[in-house]
Protein backbone atom coordinates (compact mmCIF):
# COMPACT_ATOMS: atom_id res chain seq x y z
CA UNK A 1 0.00 0.00 0.00
CA UNK A 2 1.44 3.43 -0.88
CA UNK A 3 2.19 5.92 1.85
CA UNK A 4 -0.56 8.49 2.32
CA UNK A 5 0.89 11.64 3.84
CA UNK A 6 -1.36 13.62 6.15
CA UNK A 7 -1.10 17.24 7.04
CA UNK A 8 -2.80 18.80 10.01
CA UNK A 9 -2.88 22.24 11.51
CA UNK A 10 -3.06 22.94 15.22
CA UNK A 11 -6.82 23.47 15.16
CA UNK A 12 -7.29 20.02 13.54
CA UNK A 13 -5.26 18.38 16.29
CA UNK A 14 -7.25 20.32 18.88
CA UNK A 15 -10.55 18.95 17.49
CA UNK A 16 -9.24 15.39 17.48
CA UNK A 17 -7.86 15.75 21.03
CA UNK A 18 -11.16 17.14 22.33
CA UNK A 19 -13.08 14.26 20.76
CA UNK A 20 -10.63 11.72 22.21
CA UNK A 21 -10.94 13.28 25.68
CA UNK A 22 -14.75 13.31 25.46
CA UNK A 23 -14.75 9.67 24.37
CA UNK A 24 -12.47 8.63 27.25
CA UNK A 25 -14.57 10.43 29.87
CA UNK A 26 -17.86 9.14 28.43
CA UNK A 27 -16.52 5.57 28.40
CA UNK A 28 -15.35 5.73 32.03
CA UNK A 29 -18.60 7.29 33.22
CA UNK A 30 -20.76 4.80 31.31
CA UNK A 31 -18.85 1.87 32.82
CA UNK A 32 -19.35 3.44 36.27
CA UNK A 33 -23.14 3.43 35.74
CA UNK A 34 -23.67 6.99 34.46
CA UNK A 35 -25.30 6.67 31.01
CA UNK A 36 -25.86 10.41 30.42
CA UNK A 37 -22.64 11.11 28.47
CA UNK A 38 -23.14 8.01 26.28
CA UNK A 39 -21.85 8.55 22.76
CA UNK A 40 -24.26 8.07 19.83
CA UNK A 41 -22.20 5.48 17.94
CA UNK A 42 -19.15 3.22 17.87
CA UNK A 43 -17.22 5.14 15.22
CA UNK A 44 -16.91 8.87 14.70
CA UNK A 45 -15.99 10.53 11.42
CA UNK A 46 -14.60 14.00 11.93
CA UNK A 47 -14.24 16.11 8.81
CA UNK A 48 -10.97 18.02 8.93
CA UNK A 49 -11.62 18.97 5.30
CA UNK A 50 -14.88 18.76 3.40
CA UNK A 51 -14.99 15.80 1.03
CA UNK A 52 -18.48 15.83 -0.57
CA UNK A 53 -17.29 13.75 -3.55
CA UNK A 54 -16.08 10.83 -1.41
CA UNK A 55 -18.13 7.66 -1.04
CA UNK A 56 -20.52 7.44 1.91
CA UNK A 57 -20.06 7.55 4.82
CA UNK A 58 -16.91 9.61 4.18
CA UNK A 59 -18.76 12.27 2.16
CA UNK A 60 -18.57 14.95 4.83
CA UNK A 61 -19.78 18.29 3.52
CA UNK A 62 -18.29 20.66 6.11
CA UNK A 63 -15.07 21.10 8.04
CA UNK A 64 -15.50 19.96 11.65
CA UNK A 65 -18.60 17.92 10.70
CA UNK A 66 -19.00 14.94 13.03
CA UNK A 67 -20.84 11.81 11.92
CA UNK A 68 -21.42 8.88 14.27
CA UNK A 69 -21.74 5.36 12.90
CA UNK A 70 -22.50 1.96 14.41
CA UNK A 71 -19.89 -0.77 14.39
CA UNK A 72 -19.97 -2.63 11.07
CA UNK A 73 -17.87 -5.31 9.38
CA UNK A 74 -14.81 -4.03 7.45
CA UNK A 75 -15.55 -2.50 4.05
CA UNK A 76 -13.88 -4.03 1.03
CA UNK A 77 -11.22 -1.72 -0.41
CA UNK A 78 -11.11 0.53 2.65
CA UNK A 79 -7.48 1.37 3.55
CA UNK A 80 -8.42 1.82 7.22
CA UNK A 81 -10.63 -1.28 7.61
CA UNK A 82 -8.58 -3.86 5.79
CA UNK A 83 -5.56 -5.53 7.34
CA UNK A 84 -2.21 -4.62 5.75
Amino acid sequence: MPHRPMTAVGSDLHLVAQLAAKTAVATVLERAGHPDPRLPGEHALLGLRRQPDWAPPFDLGHSAELRWLPATPPRSGCPTCEAP
